[in-house]
């Protein structure tokens, strides 16, 4: 239907793809206002489709590629932009659990940024909610299956690993993120130091 409406109606094609590729994600069509708008469009295209006289030859391929990766584009810096503002509300809260949803919202909205990863660990940290504590470290374990090699994460497991006196994972994840960033000289040293200290804290352990 996209490739019939195109010709004539290309904002309707657009509109009626960038939905379902919102839905990829967030749950767009669990919300009624999403779904029934969606739907409008649905009957809308199909409408246009059946008064189309003439059969419409496809438009060339490589302008529907463009299309899609406009509106793919378009659509990624929404939800960038938008992950950054409700980031950026979330952090000037008072209640750490508040900020803590914040963070869970604004990752959701753009599962490939770190900075809403560390907002929800330091939230779990400062209210010290070995339920929160959990939670981020759920959501940490998400992030990194986007960003695998990540530092930044690393060092967040660690910290997280620490509040849940998890002194092995914790010592795993401090040499993983001094590993995956050697280069910058502030945080290798820090993570350096708190690796001897987790190592020396094990090391008494078993004695």
């Amino acid at each position: 239907m996209l490739r019939d409406l195109w010709p004539d109606r290309p904002e309707i094609s657009v509109a009626l793809a960038v939905i379902p590729l919102h839905n990829l994600v967030d749950f767009s069509f669990y919300f009624s206002g999403v779904a029934l708008v969606w739907a409008v469009l649905v009957g809308w295209g199909v409408s246009l489709r059946c008064r189309s006289s003439a059969p419409e030859s496809p438009p060339p391929q490589g302008r529907i590629v463009f299309v899609v990766a406009v509106a793919l584009a378009l659509a990624a810096t929404a939800f960038h932009v938008t992950s950054i503002v409700v980031e950026e509300s979330a952090a000037v809260q008072k209640d750490p659990a508040e900020r803590f949803d914040g963070g869970i919202e604004a990752r959701r909205l753009a599962p490939w940024r770190v900075d809403p990863l560390g907002l929800v660990a330091n939230a779990a940290l400062e209210s010290a909610d070995p339920l929160l504590v959990s939670a981020a470290v759920d959501e940490l374990e998400k992030g990194r299956w986007l960003r695998p090699r990540s530092a930044a994460i690393a060092s967040l497991r660690a910290q997280l690993a620490i509040a849940a006196g998890d002194v092995p994972t914790a010592v795993a994840e401090t040499w993983t993120a001094a590993s995956e960033q050697p280069f910058n000289e502030s945080r290798a040293k820090s993570l350096e130091v708190l690796l001897n200290h987790l190592e020396s804290g094990a090391a008494d352990d078993d004695s």
